[in-house]
């Protein structure tokens, strides 16, 4: 058995390593276990990267996972949802004191549906406002999460910062819902959720001790700490994720699911791209999900609402990843970047987005308008 274990802070270096020994690993027939029951936090999508892999090492080999066994551990991997994904596919579930399968399936698979303060996590198809595809009915959900908040520490978001807000949840949300589980996809059910964290700024300044690397997400978070000077200090940090186990960016874009075995990721890289591109929408092909007005251009309204307050995004699809960051795009326009680095292969779409939230709004004349330049 090939153990792979994990303590403390989790780091997306940590995870994408653990992600390709797991792979590697079951690829040869090995039994994986994966130790999570020292881990007590996570980096923005460290946690996704391993939730979305977790499909594809259970169906190579067998595969135990062993969960904290206080429940402080258990409810910050709750709290990160990826318990379905083990829920559903691993073989054995233990803790520290010894197997728990049944106990802990029932338990990881479930996803909390109401919003507690600082936290969010909904599935995304059984949600009333993804399911009725309607921005005010996402409006009244980030508006009555944002309510829990104690308004002593700090400014929140006002009307313009959420409907920046908004608009980045219905594109993303409406992404997984139109093409997650459309061809090529195998059929097999489809882990999707949307999770918002509200970080305060005192966490922030620890970040970097239990986070360490040199990913963009850690850059970006070490340039936020000492605020801007035409915004002011930092308040807090808003955490967005969108993320489904499903047919993945370039799988779709190419209608072909065999276009992640080539061991070349020129073509993959190609579709991903193209997938991104404003008007690149593989909808009118597929013709098997909704076509609302102009489609296409979902990607260009993301990185619009990211640009409005300053912010950062990742997408990580199969084996590519892009990134973009605001604080670094100056008036180029430039948007995604293509990360050259060839990742381990994850299921699905994993998008993370960081929104920083100053002691006043940015400034309306400085909001650049979307551009059609996506890479």
């Amino acid at each position: 058995m090939f153990d792979i274990v994990l303590r403390g802070a989790l780091s997306l270096e940590q995870a994408e390593h653990a992600v390709g020994a797991a792979l590697s690993s079951s690829a040869r027939g090995e039994r994986v276990h994966l130790d999570l029951s020292g881990l007590r936090s996570f980096q923005p999508g460290a946690a996704s990267r391993i939730g979305n892999a977790i499909r594809e090492v259970a169906r190579r080999s067998a595969l135990t996972a062993t969960m904290p066994h206080d429940r402080r551990g258990l409810s910050a991997l709750l709290a990160a949802g990826i318990g379905p994904q083990f829920a559903a596919h691993a073989s054995t579930l233990r803790t520290t004191a010894g197997p728990r399968t049944k106990e802990l399936r029932k338990e990881l698979a479930s996803v909390p549906a109401l919003p507690t303060t600082d936290l969010l996590v909904t599935t995304l198809p059984r949600h009333p406002a993804f399911v009725s595809r309607k921005r005010a009915a996402v409006r009244s959900l980030v508006d009555e999460w944002l309510s829990n908040f104690p308004t002593a520490r700090g400014r929140l978001p006002e009307t313009r910062e959420r409907n920046s807000i908004v608009e980045l949840i219905v594109e993303a949300g409406s992404n997984v819902l139109d093409h997650s589980s459309k061809r090529p996809w195998s059929g097999e059910p489809v882990h999707s959720l949307l999770r918002l964290q509200w970080r305060y700024r005192e966490e922030l300044q620890l970040l970097p001790e239990g986070f360490t690397g040199e990913d963009e997400s850690t850059r970006y978070l070490g340039a936020l700490v000492d605020g801007l000077p035409e915004v002011g200090a930092l308040t807090g940090l808003l955490e967005i994720s969108v993320v489904d186990d499903g047919v993945g960016i370039a799988a779709r874009q190419a209608l072909d699911a065999d276009i992640v075995k080539d061991p070349s990721t020129a073509t993959e890289r190609r579709a991903f791209a193209d997938a991104l591109v404003a008007g690149g929408t593989v909808k009118l092909r597929a013709l098997d999900c909704p076509v609302e007005m102009e489609p296409g251009f979902g990607s260009e309204w993301i990185l619009h609402s990211i640009r409005s307050m300053y912010g950062y995004a990742s997408i990580r699809s199969g084996r590519v990843s892009v990134s973009f960051n605001a604080l670094l795009e100056g008036d180029g326009g430039t948007g995604f970047a293509l990360d050259p680095v060839d990742r381990s292969w994850v299921g699905g779409t994993i998008l993370t987005v960081l929104l920083p939230v100053f002691e006043r709004p940015r400034p309306v004349a400085e909001v650049a308008p979307a551009s059609d330049r996506l890479f």
